[in-house]
């Protein structure tokens, strides 16, 4: 769901990140609320108080999304599930847990955290309305902290409605759990998260057509979002399933021999681009790797230019990002894909390469174990949320690092 983010700090032991989006979202927000909601329901005000109006309504909705998110990942802490930290983005905000819940109780009361964090945070702020108002605080600041009151009522009711990936729908599968198991319930709130998409987006396209062009607007995307979202969590769930028995020596792309830093890229193209599964290859010589190159840094060259620029050229250093040991699950795989933004990673076994592991490489996994028989788990349009395309195995072999 996320490409490269940005660490912003640390709190109770979680990471805090953000998505590239949330600083558009940030800005996006200080404006309408300055030069929209809050000249709307405090006029004659200096403009200056609605901007500052505005920098601290959007710091309190940040502050909400990130308390609402803290409560999921304290209680899951609480269960045992490991919280790889919280990301902020344009829609929001998102703990990201490792692992699915394993028991219906540990999802509801995950799930529910959320909700009733925003409940709770929904009558702080209008209490201290309440009592702003009594003290006779300036308008300004009594009408933020209102604001703050109203939006995270709405933050609360609007998760809890049953459409999963939202709260609501996680409550729900957990009802449905016991008796559907898993991956029904599964399907079930997904296909409702659907549906209620569908919904916001017809009625943001009654509100375009009556009039209200940007509320409309906002209503079809979020309903456009909510249907993307649970299909996309219904696919990870399906292929995390498919992969949680597995580790990652078992699909991996092994003894990748040493490209040679004088390989002209033309021929580095023809002979393992397009010959050869992955998308990442180290290069070396003599038996020693100096350092890997991706298909990414072969596109940024001009096809021109092919013939007379090598590989080494375009060697990049062996990061610890880009290495991971044939031990680890692949389910753990995956995320570390994901997370990086990477299209394959280098597995190294006691310092010495071993082989490449890719998307792919998971994805040729998920589908043969489909095809054996766990076709309970495919999706609507049969597919399984990592991308991929046929390659070969071959015998395992080491090879030095540096």
């Amino acid at each position: 769901m996320f490409g490269r983010r940005f660490t912003l700090f640390t709190v109770m032991g979680f990471e805090i990140r953000a998505d590239p989006s949330w600083l558009v979202i940030a800005a996006l927000i200080v404006w309408s609320l300055s030069a929209g909601l809050f000249p709307l329901f405090f006029p004659e005000l200096p403009t200056a108080t609605y901007w500052l109006m505005g920098l601290a309504g959007a710091f309190g909705l940040f502050f909400s999304i990130l308390f609402h998110e803290l409560s999921h990942s304290v209680v899951g802490r609480r269960f045992g599930m490991e919280i790889e930290g919280i990301t902020l983005w344009i829609f929001g905000g998102i703990a990201e847990m490792t692992r699915d819940a394993d028991r219906p109780r540990t999802e509801f009361l995950m799930a529910s955290a959320g909700p009733a964090s925003s409940f709770l945070l929904a009558g702080v702020f209008y209490l201290l309305a309440v009592g702003g108002t009594l003290v006779a605080l300036p308008v300004s600041v009594v009408g933020v902290l209102g604001y703050l009151a109203w939006l995270n009522l709405i933050l609360a009711i609007f998760n809890l409605l049953p459409a999963f990936p939202l709260d609501g729908g996680r409550i729900l599968r957990s009802a449905l759990w016991p008796r559907f198991g898993v991956v029904t319930a599964t399907r079930i709130s997904a296909f409702a998260g659907s549906v209620f998409g569908w919904l916001l987006i017809g009625l943001g396209v009654l509100a375009a057509v009556a009039g209200n062009i940007v509320g409309g607007v906002w209503w079809v995307l979020i309903g456009a979002f909510i249907r993307f979202a649970a299909k996309a969590s219904l696919r990870h769930f399906i292929s995390t399933r498919l992969l949680s028995d597995a580790q990652v020596e078992q699909m991996m792309t092994p003894n990748p021999p040493p490209i040679a830093p004088d390989t002209p890229i033309a021929r580095f193209v023809s002979e393992y681009v397009y010959a050869k599964d992955g998308s990442l290859y180290p290069v070396g010589q003599n038996g020693k790797v100096q350092g890997i190159v991706d298909i990414d840094s072969v596109h940024k060259v001009p096809r021109s230019q092919w013939a007379t620029r090598t590989v080494g050229e375009l060697t990049q250093a062996v990061t610890k990002d880009a290495i991971i040991d044939p031990s680890m699950d692949a389910v753990r795989a995956l995320e570390v894909l994901q997370r990086s933004g990477r299209r394959s990673l280098l597995v190294s076994r006691n310092g010495a390469i071993a082989g490449t592991v890719s998307l792919d490489d998971l994805d040729r996994y998920i589908r043969r174990k489909a095809a054996l028989g766990d076709t309970d788990s495919k999706d609507e349009d049969g597919s399984f949320g990592v991308r991929g395309r046929s390659g070969g195995q071959g015998e395992e072999e080491s090879q030095p690092l540096g």
